[in-house]
């Protein structure tokens, strides 16, 4: 009886010993010190973090040329064009008649050949004058004085000023005769110049409008060159700014195009009414050249991030069955985790809550307008979709908003303990967050906080049985074995 007794006792004794254990263990607010049980932890790397904004818009010619028509130049005789016609700089668009012009130029001919007849006789004057100014001259030199009476002296003298005066006034109107003449042959060689009957393009492009009625302008001309216009709501307008990177794509087209956002109204399209959501113009100028991603890399949109070297979140598995402790041993990178770098493909959408985007193009008047631009058909008036890149940073240490505890993370140390670590968040992309401060790459992170108790203290993992070989077995001494498989199964 005694010994069932005792036997009892001592049952019952380690009963309540090993629940109240379990219990002290199990209680997240026990004041008993835990082990941290660690099943999962990455490796820091760096990544490309791209913040998107999507929305849609329509391909529009970059510039509008209006051609006007000059009646004094010359009567209308037609056009040489017709509407949605490609021109080049210099194609003839309308033409003039010539009967206005040719009626201009016998006029200016017929003023300008008088004046040369009055020219002819100028010249003829002042070479008479100058005869009779040397037989003057020669007539006082002979003459010879009667009495010392000098009256004929005197008289010769008179006649030869006058004669030079009548010579300086024949020569000063023969000088504006010739300014005269010169001013009508300017005349004649501007019109000359504009008696052309055919009006050339100032640009290349297509004929967008015609004005039968020669109302001017009587024709305009879009240029070749396709810029990209749409419009954006008042709560998406603080997100763009002039100078933004963007992406316009669109199953016309072979590949993405590279633009810049270069215009952002701040005033509303159409009026403001209180009832009604205003909505802001924006453009974007595609690249001169084109410039076309390379096949396989893709826009990195909200939420998202072009991944260069981020872990997979699948480092460690977990073996139920049994652990391992990490007392006493090194973290080593190689062995402990499995460090892949994956790229996220991700497909452009378009932002289906964007409102009234397909109200801004252009009427074509039933044209066809193409553009080829480096293998890729632009297509006015043909809607696009448009990814607009509102922030990046590249090669940023990253890490998982799964793997912050708030404004800490807790990381791993070369010597096997668990170290909280404070950080400064940059920019935030889908689950993935910028680390500015607080984390290098390469750094082991724990991937679940949630499973650190104790910080400044070494850890355990599950076992991986997969590494439980004869050889490992052999590397340790007995004595060691028996110590890690004690901690691994007591220390939880």
């Amino acid at each position: 009886m005694r010994i069932k007794k005792k036997t009892a006792i001592i049952a019952g004794t380690t009963l309540l010993f090993l629940s109240v254990n379990v219990f002290l263990t199990l209680d997240k607010d026990s004041p008993v010190n835990r082990t941290s049980f660690i099943t999962n932890w990455t490796q820091a790397a760096t990544e490309n973090l791209t913040k998107t904004f999507e929305t849609e818009g329509v391909v529009v010619p970059a510039e509008e040329h209006p051609v006007y028509y000059n009646p004094e130049q010359g009567g209308f005789k037609g056009f040489l064009v017709k509407k949605g016609d490609a021109v080049t700089e210099g194609t003839p668009l309308y033409e003039y008649t010539s009967e206005r012009i040719d009626a201009d130029s016998d006029r200016l001919q017929s003023e300008k050949l008088q004046l040369n007849r009055e020219l002819a006789l100028i010249d003829e004057q002042i070479q008479q004058l100058k005869y009779l100014k040397s037989v003057s001259a020669s007539a006082t030199g002979g003459s010879v004085p009667v009495s010392g009476s000098t009256t004929s002296g005197t008289s010769g003298t008179l006649v030869e000023v006058t004669i030079e005066k009548e010579i300086y006034d024949r020569e000063r109107e023969r000088t504006q005769v010739l300014q005269e003449i010169d001013e009508y042959e300017d005349r004649i060689s501007t019109l000359n110049e504009t008696s052309q009957l055919d009006v050339g393009s100032a640009v290349s492009g297509f004929v967008k409008d015609i004005d039968y009625k020669l109302g001017n302008p009587v024709m305009t001309i879009i240029s070749d060159t396709p810029k990209v216009k749409g419009s954006v709501t008042e709560h998406d307008l603080t997100q763009l700014q002039s100078g933004m990177r963007a992406y316009i794509t669109s199953n016309l087209l072979k590949d993405k195009l590279e633009g810049t956002l270069t215009s952002v109204s701040a005033y509303p399209e159409s009026d403001p009414h209180v009832k009604k959501e205003s909505v802001f113009p924006f453009e974007i100028e595609i690249n001169p050249d084109a410039l076309l991603m390379e096949d396989g890399e893709e826009v990195v949109g909200e939420g998202q991030s072009d991944e260069t070297g981020a872990d997979d979140g699948s480092t460690n598995e977990t073996d139920d069955t049994s652990f391992e402790t990490v007392e006493d041993t090194d973290i080593e990178t190689t062995e402990e985790t499995d460090l892949e770098t994956t790229t996220e493909d991700t497909d452009l959408e378009t932002n289906e809550d964007t409102e009234n985007n397909g109200d801004t193009g252009t009427n074509q008047n039933d044209a066809n307008y193409q553009l080829n631009s480096a293998d890729a058909q632009v297509v006015l008036g043909s809607h696009v979709q448009v990814t607009v890149v509102t922030d990046e940073v590249t090669n940023a240490v990253t890490a998982s908003t799964e793997e912050l505890a708030g404004s800490h993370v807790y990381v791993i140390t070369p010597g096997g303990k668990i170290e909280r670590r404070s950080i400064t968040k940059g920019l935030e992309v889908g689950s993935r967050v910028h680390i500015q401060e607080g984390l290098n790459p390469g750094e082991l992170l724990i991937a679940n906080p949630d499973q650190v108790a104790r910080n400044k203290h070494r850890f355990v993992t599950p076992l991986k049985s997969r590494n439980l070989t004869l050889a490992s077995f052999k590397s340790e001494k007995p004595v060691d074995v028996l110590k890690f498989i004690g901690v691994g199964f007591s220390k939880r």
